[in-house]
């Protein structure tokens, strides 16, 4: 029996940033810097969130726009209709 070798890509994430900017949220918040550990926290959610939504993103365009049933209501241009729109607009 002979196995292939599969490519397999891991996303790896950094963790010691993330650590270090909570610890930086704490020490400012020990300092009695509650805005700028404020500032932190809300910097750290929306790196978050916006991780999250590029992911979910990534999952879901490709089912957008290659949807078989979307190309048979001729709902998607395709590439030359689309270079022939961008031709007459000139």
């Amino acid at each position: 029996m002979s196995e292939e070798a599969e490519n397999v890509e891991v996303e790896v994430q950094d963790e010691v940033g993330s650590q270090d900017a909570i610890r930086q949220m704490m020490d400012k918040w020990a300092d009695g810097d509650l805005a700028g550990a404020n500032d932190e926290f809300f910097a750290m959610m929306n790196k978050r969130a916006d991780d999250m939504l590029a992911v979910r993103k990534s999952e879901i365009v490709p089912g957008i726009f290659n949807d078989p049933e979307m190309q048979k209501m001729g709902l998607e241009a395709t590439p030359e209709e689309a270079e022939e729109e961008s031709d007459e607009d000139v």
